[in-house]
């Protein structure tokens, strides 16, 4: 299963990754949320794992 976290707090990120990582998942880590939304729209994401709070934009991703 494809997964994508989304958190700006590099050290918050290492436990969710480490999790999300387990056999038979692949997990990839998206540092702000216009990366994230850059990598949502080429899809591919069965789960995603957003921060609630980042700078530029919150845990709601949306076009806009």
């Amino acid at each position: 299963m494809k997964v994508l976290a989304i958190e700006d707090q590099p050290v918050a990120a290492m436990l969710p990754m480490s999790t999300l990582r387990s056999p038979g998942h692949e997990a990839e880590l998206a540092k702000d949320g216009a990366s994230a939304w850059t990598r949502l729209t080429h899809g591919g994401y069965r789960v995603v794992v957003s921060d609630g709070r980042m700078p530029g934009r919150t845990g709601s991703i949306s076009a806009g």
